[in-house]
């Protein structure tokens, strides 16, 4: 049984309990009222029968006097309506029903000129009045029927159960549909959101609506430890690549290190003979730039597979990345691509390997102005920015931007959307290490419209370091 359903019921069950306690206080009050009300009822009607009977004795006038009780006597509500004298004999009125009922009253008579008055159970609940009339003995017995009072009390019995019955229903739809939207639908959606954690796959994000109060704040919280979660995933998975590629490249370095330098050495030679051909030139310079490719190609395998810690210094970011747009600009402008950067005025200094951050700004630079060099225009715009403890540089291109599908790829090893022989893979990997190696981030977007936007963020210097890379 849902939660919603349970305590849908529970809540509906104390409503029915305070309705029927408020019945039960509520039907108590009106038999109260009804009862007072025949009390006075009766008590006015025998002392008006005490002064007629007063008055009919005195006149001897007992035929008329038992007609006045023989009409009381017909009301359906009067069960005794009787004069008796002093011995007891009823001389005027009578009783309808069981005889006995007028012994009985008559046995609770008590003596004295207040009367006597109270309730008894004579086939049914009784109101009676006995009161002397001070003429030769004679009393007045008046019994009248409480039979409103139970129909009153059956009938609001009635209304206040169908009442209760009524409200209770209602009560518990609308709690349980409140429930339903407010408890139940959202632990549902965080359940199915936990039930998917393990499914292969990152599992969509728990959304709720304000209804869910507090379980929305409870979502956002599940929604932030899955998004850790996979991080953390994903680093360990990263963490185990890195090391594969690292005792590769290890062993790769070692058995290849030694030929290549033999070859190098042996295509310079080759290259150097004062007799060589120009054609033998040409091939000795082309196995040189090879091998020199290859060199590069497992130093990147080894600095991404192998991460060392770096040796700190300031570095005037600014600076750094101003040189690196020098460096890249004849080859934009050949490829119709304009280079536009911008640095603030005062350095913006950051603690780490200088050469290696060149190393990231060239990369990214590089990436941008190949993407637009195939369209023979485009513009890359490259910006530094330093925000409290933190230094940006921004490099943007309005290129034809990276595909959904390969966003989530491209710091992977060796993944490309280069062609053949134009890129191994490994430069924005060997990026972002070096710029996790400074206690930074590398982030890559691209907007649907087109273009990639690249972020390197990293911890500035503080003011003393800054002040000494001024100096």
């Amino acid at each position: 049984m849902r939660i919603s359903t349970r305590l849908a019921l529970t809540l509906g069950a104390a409503f029915a309990l305070i309705m029927v306690s408020y019945a039960a206080v509520s039907t108590e009050q009106r038999v109260r009222l009804l009862r007072h009300g025949l009390t006075a009822e009766t008590e006015t009607l025998a002392s008006t029968l005490r002064i007629v009977t007063a008055n009919a004795l005195r006149d001897r006038r007992r035929r008329d006097l038992d007609q006045v009780f023989r009409e009381v006597v017909d009301d359906p509500e009067t069960v005794v309506a009787a004069v008796t004298d002093a011995g007891g004999r009823v001389i005027a009125g009578g009783v309808t029903g069981d005889p006995v009922c007028l012994e009985r009253l008559q046995a609770a008579r008590a003596p004295g000129a207040a009367g006597a008055r109270g309730w008894d159970d004579c086939g049914t609940r009784l109101r009676w009045v006995a009161l002397p009339t001070g003429v030769a003995g004679a009393s007045v017995i008046l019994a009248r029927r409480a039979t409103l009072i139970e129909r009153e009390v059956a009938a609001s019995r009635r209304r206040l159960l169908l009442l209760t019955l009524a409200l209770t229903s209602a009560a518990v739809v609308i709690v349980h549909l409140v429930l339903r939207r407010t408890l139940s639908a959202p632990l549902g959606e965080i359940l199915g959101g936990i039930r998917a954690l393990g499914e292969p796959g990152l599992p969509r994000p728990i959304r709720l609506g304000p209804a869910a109060g507090e379980l929305q704040e409870l979502a956002g919280t599940f929604n932030a430890m899955v998004a850790e979660l996979d991080e953390r995933g994903r680093r360990l998975r990263e963490a185990e690549k890195f090391a594969v590629i690292g005792r590769v490249s290890g062993g790769l370095a070692h058995e290849l290190g030694s030929p290549l330098a033999v070859i190098a050495m042996r295509a310079d030679a080759v290259g150097a003979e004062p007799g060589a051909s120009e054609a033998a030139r040409r091939n000795a310079q082309g196995i040189a730039a090879e091998v020199d490719r290859i060199t590069k190609l497992i130093d990147g395998l080894l600095y991404v597979g192998r991460r060392r810690g770096i040796q700190q210094a300031p570095v005037d970011l600014a600076e750094t990345v101003l040189g690196a747009v020098e460096h890249v600009a004849p080859g934009a402008r050949a490829a119709g691509v304009r280079l536009e950067a911008g640095a603030p005025a005062e350095p913006v200094v950051v603690q780490g390997q200088a050469t290696l951050l060149r190393h990231v700004v060239l990369n990214l630079l590089r990436n941008a102005v190949q993407a637009l060099a195939p369209l023979g225009e485009g513009r890359v715009v490259v910006a530094v920015e330093h925000d409290g403890g933190r230094a940006r540089v921004v490099v943007e291109d309005d290129g034809p931007g990276i595909a959904p599908g390969d966003l989530a790829h491209v710091f992977e090893p060796f993944f490309t959307t280069k062609e053949v022989g134009e890129g191994t893979g490994l430069g924005l990997a060997v990026s972002r290490g070096i710029v996790e190696e400074h206690g930074g981030s590398l982030v890559l977007e691209s907007p649907p419209g087109g273009g990639v936007r690249a972020v390197v963020e990293l911890p500035a210097s503080p003011a003393p370091a800054a002040a000494e890379a001024r100096a």
